[in-house]
């Protein structure tokens, strides 16, 4: 769980790029559950030394990569990030004494107690 002042929901992606531009699908799940337009490529990384970059259309990733001739593929995590239903344009949500405790109970559910 991370603390943040958005609610945002992240995914990660993992293609094999063999051409200068691939298209990979997003979970529809993922999309299901963010903010229609939230949705953002926020990391994209090459397992070799290549001129890489991605950017999110509509519910794909397209990903556009500078690989040398002798190159057969590389392979490439995406990390998307996106904010969730609901929660659009919405930071550090006021909340009341009973709600803070109340998630405070929450959280510590989660852990066996010692």
């Amino acid at each position: 769980m991370v603390e943040a002042p958005e609610v945002r929901f992240d995914d990660v992606l993992v293609a094999i790029v063999t051409k200068t531009e691939t298209v990979v699908p997003i979970d529809p799940r993922f999309l299901e559950v963010c903010s229609h337009g939230s949705i953002e490529v926020c990391g994209c990384t090459p397992d070799l030394p290549v001129l890489i970059g991605a950017r999110v259309e509509g519910g794909q990733v397209r990903i556009r990569c500078e690989k040398k001739r002798n190159t057969k593929s590389v392979r490439v995590v995406v990390r998307l990030t996106g904010i969730r239903k609901g929660f659009l344009g919405t930071r550090f949500p006021a909340r009341t004494r009973q709600q803070f405790e109340a998630n405070e109970r929450f959280i510590r559910s989660a852990y066996p107690r010692e």
